[in-house]
């Protein structure tokens, strides 16, 4: 699969299946990437709202945001410069 396609189906397949499971298991008030900076008195407060299903999911959620879209959106600009094979001639 080239890295444009990998890029395209994340796109159109894992942003929106990753955000339904997030809406779907974040407690009303848990929300953690609407700051750009919470006290450790106010992180406590919102992981306390979470159980431990809506805990895992939202980890799951994040770490897919986190660590698989830059790997992916990174093989996709290591590869886009790079130009196709080239015929030799007629």
């Amino acid at each position: 699969m080239s890295a444009s396609a990998l890029l395209l189906a994340f796109h159109l397949f894992a942003f929106p299946t990753m955000g339904a499971i997030l809406d779907a298991n974040t407690p009303a008030g848990g929300e953690f990437d609407t700051a750009f900076f919470y006290a450790p008195s106010q992180a406590m407060r919102k992981a306390s709202l979470y159980s431990a299903a809506e805990a895992r999911e939202s980890v799951m959620v994040h770490w897919t945001y986190d660590l698989v879209y830059p790997l992916a959106y990174g093989l996709f600009f290591a590869t886009a410069g790079r130009p196709g094979r080239r015929s030799s001639g007629p």
